[in-house]
């Protein structure tokens, strides 16, 4: 039988009324009792005669005093009758109350959803086990500083010789496939190779197989849960199944074993991967890259468990370029390790990578997160100080009664916690309802139970606190430090006193305009980058990819025929994409100093038709004539970024040197084009002319339509496609539609950004209105002997708005400053960015002006025509 426990209110009720000497020798006897009994009685009778016991050894040398006894009683009375008064004095102000709890519910409501974004945002891949000693390898130019988040295939090995036992390697290498199934093709942009230990450096979970021995031969393949769901069903286990794959960069067709299934993971994590191939087989696919240092295609993570051996490693860098590559590569290359826990946030700068978070919407709407609180801690506070006029009797016959000061302020910021609670509630519900429309928007999946969780709970509990009582604690003090007579006999005006409370208004409308301001300039610069000329013509062109071998190599017959197509005005081919993040680049030395020197451009193959279709302008020389194949003297066309990189304003019929191997004649310079985005700079870039069969060939058919009939021209161009391949996917996108996606981060932050701007000056502005309220409550008597001495309406209402345009005023003069300042560091990330101007800074003041001055008008109209009659009656 297991043992039962004695009762413990009956011992907490005997630690209460005893004295300490008397309460541990009382229990002590009792519990001896209690074990002694408890296998001969029944519960009931055994928790009754325990009580009995309690009742006989209380004697009355042995209660505590009557101070002690009641002191926390009264307490607990005290803290129940503070909420009693403070609910009923909510009730009794209810435009008070349904004010300052609307301006917070508000205020909560956003609070809670910049919490959440913030918070997931900060979660991206801490769901591994040792994400701490987890990092990314990056290849630093220590010339430019530029840091490219792309790797050589004999990186790994090299580092894995040179510093044995202190680390461990995983790559990753984007190859998008083709697979096949069921006689029907899907295309899967999300496969990449990768080794083993991607499975000991990551914590990937796996739903069937075995990770020990996953991807260590070569043909197989792991796959996450959705897609092993797509292709073999839900429930079913494909270990061992094969799986048909086309491989175009590779130009082969396999048939690729599964190894394993991942389970889902988490949403915020950057992997990017959904299928992965053992690296293995990509040597015998690519075989020029195994010991390739100039061909950069894989992202490389490396486990190090031990700090000391990073630092170790860090510092031996230039020695170990010297030992893998040549001592001339020393000054030009150099490999930095990110931590993995920073890749999320902290790779704007990182060339070649996917960037889906930015450090600085962190620190932004963490500041917009901590103003909104305040705004509405600061309404709170104002609108308190307005009654403090009204509650001054009611503070001064509370003392006459004998409350104390202690009490005084218990009772008041009691009342202030109350509110935050109430609108804290009300604020969690329109969370919760709202959230599907948070998360769509964002385009993130976001767990509800984000705000659920202790830590969270606990966060915003300690808030509401702090909030509260920061709240309640100035026009407290105020109240409870006036004098009973004073108070009863209203010898003081508080606000006259209430210098604090101008403060605030102005430091509110400072953080009002700072808002307005920058959400202004962060629109203006997302609509600069969304229609500055991109240094071509965009309209109406489209792009479509190549990616077989076979018919790379009937790319020009395809263009040929889709060039007689009546609603094709102009067509080109390409070796990248628009927009393009530029994948293949190489050395560049135009004389021996350069050779010496670390200098790269971009590599793109073209045809003649390139700079025509596209309407970019050859600014010297000539285009290209004809079709010839990149080879010894083989003609180059350079961008003016690489002419400015050779220092020449003549460069035409110069020879340079490309990939270290022939020499080969520039023939022409175009103007700068963004290839990419205004988010990044136009880098020195070589266009050239390639035949079929390398990495840099032409894939892609770029042409511009005519306006008369584009679904009929697309319908067209497929039925020419598929006259060269029934089996390949005919995918194309528009260019324009392309660029405008890239800048979605960016429109997506200016949305947030302006929203919670917007909630901010509505809040602003019921605060002003309560504070308006309020004021001309006050000075109603005032204004009514103003009316009957003969000033009219706008003398008056002059009079009441004066004082608060002069404190929005003087808020303009702080947050002016503060937000020209934050605009222009926010500025610094864009390569090609607007300048903040008067004009914007005036339009910012104009609306706080606007909306003030209407809420300012309306309610001193309201106070000024009202009849005299009803304020001076009664004096």
């Amino acid at each position: 039988m297991s043992k039962l426990n004695p009762p413990k209110w009956i011992d907490r009720l005997l630690e209460w009324i005893l004295k300490d000497r008397f309460a541990d020798e009382i229990l002590g006897d009792l519990h001896e009792w209690y074990t002694w009994k408890q296998d001969t009685l029944p519960k009931r009778k055994l928790v009754a005669g325990y009580f009995r016991g309690m009742t006989l050894a209380i004697k009355p040398y042995k209660i505590k005093k009557v101070d002690e006894l009641f002191i926390s009683l009264i307490d607990i009375m005290m803290i129940s009758n503070n909420i009693k008064i403070s609910i009923r004095s909510l009730l009794q102000h209810r435009l008070f109350t349904s004010i300052n709890v609307l301006g917070l519910t508000i205020s909560l409501v956003s609070f809670l959803f910049i919490y959440a974004y913030i918070r997931y945002e900060l979660s991206y891949d801490n769901f591994h086990t040792n994400s701490d000693q987890v990092y990314r390898v990056l290849k630093l130019y220590p010339e430019s500083g530029v840091l490219s988040g792309k790797t050589p295939s004999p990186l790994a090995e090299a580092f894995l010789t040179e510093f044995e036992g202190r680390i461990e390697f995983a790559r990753l290498g984007w190859d998008p496939v083709f697979i096949e199934e069921k006689g029907e093709r899907y295309y899967e942009p999300a496969f990449y190779w990768g080794d083993s230990s991607l499975f000991d450096v990551f914590s990937l979970p796996f739903l069937h197989g075995d990770p020990e021995h996953a991807l260590t031969e070569k043909n197989t393949v792991v796959l996450t849960q959705a897609v092993a769901e797509k292709y073999f069903g839900k429930g079913v286990n494909p270990v061992g199944q094969l799986l048909k794959t086309k491989i175009y960069d590779g130009n082969a067709e396999l048939l690729m074993r599964v190894d394993g299934v991942l389970k889902a993971l988490p949403s915020n994590t950057d992997l990017p991967f959904k299928l992965i191939g053992s690296i293995t087989t990509t040597f015998d696919l690519y075989q020029g890259f195994a010991k390739n240092w100039d061909f950069y295609w894989l992202e490389t993570y490396a486990f190090i468990p031990n700090k000391n051996d990073l630092y170790y490693m860090q510092e031996r860098i230039p020695e170990f370029v010297e030992w893998a590559i040549g001592p001339e590569y020393v000054d030009k290359y150099s490999f930095f390790f990110q931590p993995f826990d920073e890749i999320h946030l902290y790779s704007g700068e990182v060339e070649g990578v996917t960037v889906t978070g930015n450090v600085k919407y962190i620190i932004t709407f963490s500041i917009i997160g901590i103003f909104i609180i305040v705004i509405a801690t600061i309404n709170y506070l104002n609108l308190m100080g307005a009654r403090m006029n009204k509650r001054r009797k009611e503070a001064g016959m509370r003392k006459v009664m004998g409350a104390s000061r202690a009490q005084l302020f218990g009772q008041y910021i009691t009342e202030s916690n109350l509110t935050l609670l109430i609108s804290f509630a009300l604020g969690m519900f329109l969370a919760i309802m709202l959230w599907p429309v948070f998360t769509r928007f964002l385009g993130k999946e976001i767990p509800l139970d984000i705000l659920f969780n202790w830590d969270s709970l606990l966060f915003f509990l300690l808030v509401i606190f702090l909030s509260g009582t920061l709240a309640g604690l100035y026009p407290t003090w105020l109240l409870t430090s006036v004098s009973s007579a004073g108070a009863i006999n209203k010898q003081d005006n508080f606000l006259r006193k209430n210098r604090l409370q101008k403060v605030l208004v102005a430091f509110q409308f400072a953080i009002s305009i700072f808002l307005i301001v920058t959400s202004l300039i962060i629109f203006r610069q997302i609509h600069f980058m969304s229609e500055k000329d991109l240094g071509f013509n965009k309209d109406q062109l489209v792009s479509i990819k190549v990616e077989d071998r076979a018919l790379q190599e009937k790319i020009l017959t395809i263009k040929a025929e889709m060039g007689k197509l009546s609603g094709v005005e102009a067509i080109t081919v390409s070796g990248e994409a628009l927009p393009s993040s530029m994948n293949n680049g190489g050395p560049f030395s135009w004389d021996e100093a350069s050779s010496k020197e670390n200098r790269f451009v971009n590599i793109v193959s073209v045809d003649k038709d390139f700079f025509e279709t596209l309407e970019i302008p050859i600014i010297y020389g000539t285009n290209f004539v004809g079709d010839i194949p990149l080879g010894p003297g083989s003609p180059l066309i350079i961008n003016r970024a690489a002419m400015n990189l050779m220092g020449t304003d003549d460069p035409i019929n110069r020879e340079v040197q490309l990939n270290k191997e022939f020499k080969h004649p520039i023939i022409g310079v175009v103007e700068d084009y963004h290839y990419k985005s205004l988010l990044s700079k136009v880098l020195p870039t070589v266009f050239t002319i390639t035949g079929p069969g390398s990495r840099v060939s032409q894939d892609n058919i770029i042409l511009r339509l005519n306006s008369d009939n584009v679904y009929a021209s697309l319908d067209a161009l497929e039925k020419i496609w598929k006259k060269f391949s029934l089996n390949e996917l005919f995918s194309f996108h528009f260019v324009d539609e392309s660029y405008q996606a890239v800048y979605d981060n960016e429109r997506r932050f200016l949305k947030l950004f302006t929203f919670f701007t917007s909630l901010s000056i509505v809040i602003s502005c019921l605060g002003l209105y309560g504070m308006v309220l309020f004021t001309t409550e006050e000075k109603s008597k005032e204004i009514s002997i103003r009316k009957a001495l003969g000033s009219s309406v706008m003398q008056i209402v002059s009079l009441l708005s004066r004082r608060f345009i002069l404190l929005i005023l003087s808020g303009f003069l702080v947050g002016i400053p503060a937000a020209i300042y934050f605009s222009n560091e926010w500025l610094q990330q864009f390569s090609y960015r607007i300048r903040v101007d008067p004009f914007t800074v005036v339009v910012s003041c104009a609306v706080i002006l606007v909306s003030t001055s209407l809420i300012l008008v309306a309610n001193t109209m309201k106070a000024a025509l009202a009849n005299p009659v009803q304020h001076l009656r009664n004096e």
